[in-house]
């Protein structure tokens, strides 16, 4: 009766634990010199054995309590499931052993014939514990830390280590026990695909791809299924992203795709289009080599804008020149932008861009301008704006005139007026020098006439 699990000597179904646990108890015994579990008959043994706690060691031996306290737990879920799990167990001690040999050496003659039988014990409880496990698999076990919810790490014990514990080659009731296992991981992921909620979906994806790999299942028909579906509410989400051009919207999905495990070339396609979209104060490049800020992303029914980030380029400017044929500029300046650029100059780049592809390029007004400096990368520039400098011009009637409004008054007529002529007398420029933009006069260009044109994004398709 000593050697007895507590469920067998209840008469209750019994597993590999048993078994273990009789090895427990016989490693107890050969290090203490008796049973753990003792009475004057059977009965007596089998109720310590199901009432009391695993006896407490001696002082010299208390580093093997750990292991005695879970390989006699009374109740089969609390011990070693495996004897992959006890040589754990084991070899645990044996890392504490290993760490004393400095205070072993150095201590007395005694001390150590004391230590020598200790590490005796546990080189042959490792290899009876290897022998005993080298071609056993319980799928029994597996199944009760599935229905336990124990199906990975953290949990300890878990149905996963005890697959990838099992012997090689595998076991017939393995795959069996493997499917049963990815089905029960599987179904997070369901639940958060039938909910559309993709942060839950990035809590729970990347534990099921490590387990998947761990279990070497990824081309299995079952999860090759769950795969295609996941991969098909990612593009649900990215087109959504892309027809919105809001990268914001698809953060989730962007996330979760590298852990797809055959993206087809279409997602792959997708998502590379929505990762590169702006958000409101990022750069983006326009297909003629332009660098741009967006300050505001289109909507269904509004235009998005953005802004050159620097003043055009005196390598753009080269390329419009040739390909409008227009001579040099009389001027130069040593930064990269290009100076002594008329207001003309402007309007003819920003046509020469508007025919490169969809963006509608266009001179911004004066306001636009000082709102949106802070965006463009600070320089001497003076960038041209489109809005004019007022000039306005008051004529007063002459004495004919006067005269004149005079007698029509009398008879209800309106009388003379001032003539109010308004003229342009130049366009307003900003300097984007660092700090506080500021508007000034510029009537001509000069070596710090710059460009800067903002760019209007069509609206997005329709919200969904």
């Amino acid at each position: 009766p000593y050697y007895m699990s507590p469920e067998q000597a209840r008469g209750l179904a019994v597993d590999a634990s048993a078994d273990l646990y009789s090895l427990a108890v016989v490693a107890f015994e050969c290090l203490v010199g008796q049973p753990p579990f003792s009475g004057p008959d059977a009965l007596a043994v089998a109720l310590a054995q199901m009432e009391g706690p695993p006896p407490t060691l001696p002082a010299g031996l208390r580093h093997w309590q750990r292991f005695f306290d879970r390989a006699l737990a009374p109740h089969s879920a609390q011990r070693f499931p495996t004897a992959a799990a006890m040589r754990a167990g084991l070899g645990e001690i044996g890392t504490r052993l290993t760490a004393v040999q400095p205070a072993i050496a150095l201590a007395t003659r005694r001390t150590r014939r004391h230590w020598l039988p200790l590490a005796g014990l546990l080189f042959a409880l490792l290899v009876v514990a290897w022998w005993w496990g080298r071609d056993h698999f319980d799928p029994t076990a597996v199944e009760r830390l599935i229905a336990s919810g124990a199906l990975q790490s953290p949990a300890d014990p878990n149905a996963l280590d005890l697959l990838l514990a099992a012997p090689t080659p595998r076991p017939p009731e393995w795959a069996d026990s493997r499917l049963h296992l990815l089905a029960a991981a599987a179904a997070p992921l369901q639940q958060a695909l039938e909910s559309a909620d993709l942060t839950a979906l990035r809590v729970e994806l990347p534990r099921w791809r490590n387990l998947v790999l761990a279990l070497d299942g990824k081309d299995l028909p079952p999860i090759v299924a769950l795969d295609q579906r996941i991969a098909e509410r990612l593009q649900q989400e990215l087109s959504t992203a892309l027809s919105r051009f809001d990268r914001g919207h698809a953060e989730d999905a962007l996330q979760l795709y590298p852990l797809l495990f055959a993206p087809t070339a279409e997602l792959s396609t997708l998502q590379a289009q929505v990762r590169d979209l702006p958000l409101e104060g990022e750069r983006f490049d326009d297909s003629p080599g332009v660098s741009l800020v967006l300050l505001q992303r289109p909507g269904p029914s509004a235009a998005g804008l953005a802004i050159m980030a620097e003043p055009v380029s005196q390598a753009l400017f080269e390329r419009f020149r040739q390909d409008n044929g227009r001579g040099a500029k009389a001027c130069d300046v040593a930064d990269t932008h290009q100076g002594c650029l008329s207001r003309a100059d402007a309007l003819a780049l920003r046509d020469w861009l508007n025919d490169q592809d969809g963006l509608r390029y266009r001179l911004p007004s004066r306001d636009e301008l000082l709102a949106h400096a802070d965006r463009v990368q600070p320089s001497d520039a003076l960038a041209w704006s489109d809005t004019c400098v007022t000039v306005t011009t008051v004529q007063q009637p002459n004495v004919a005139q006067r005269a004149w409004g005079g007698v029509k008054g009398l008879f209800g007529g309106n009388r003379a007026q001032p003539k109010v002529e308004r003229s342009c007398a130049g366009w307003y420029a900003v300097a984007l020098s660092e700090g506080t933009p500021t508007a000034q006069t510029a009537p001509a260009p000069g070596p710090r006439s710059a460009v800067v044109l903002l760019a209007e994004l069509p609206p997005t398709d329709s919200e969904p």
